[in-house]
């Protein structure tokens, strides 16, 4: 898979109350407000032998659940760069 195609799996759809009490590391410097008016999702992508867990941005208007595999943009949270969700992949 090439950078422009990365993929990564949803593990879990946050609901507001999860990120309200426990958020992840990745999303700890948004403001309550930007929590509130986001959708973000946690995915898991394949990196050689590495299972790397992240949070991602779901933008309005792409559909998703759990297990879905998606491709994502290229943060990795680090810097402050939280992935987004581009689109389903259809395996």
């Amino acid at each position: 898979s090439t950078p422009m195609n990365r993929t990564a799996y949803v593990s879990k759809i946050y609901s507001k109350d999860d990120l309200r009490l426990n958020r992840p590391s990745c999303l700890s410097h948004l403001t309550t407000e930007e929590i509130e008016s986001r959708q973000f999702v946690e995915i898991r992508r394949q990196v050689g032998r590495l299972t790397k867990i992240l949070s991602a941005e779901l933008p309005p208007g792409v559909q998703i659940k759990v297990r879905d595999r998606v491709a994502i943009s290229s943060g990795t949270c680090a810097n402050n760069l939280i992935p987004k969700i581009e689109r389903l992949v259809e395996d």
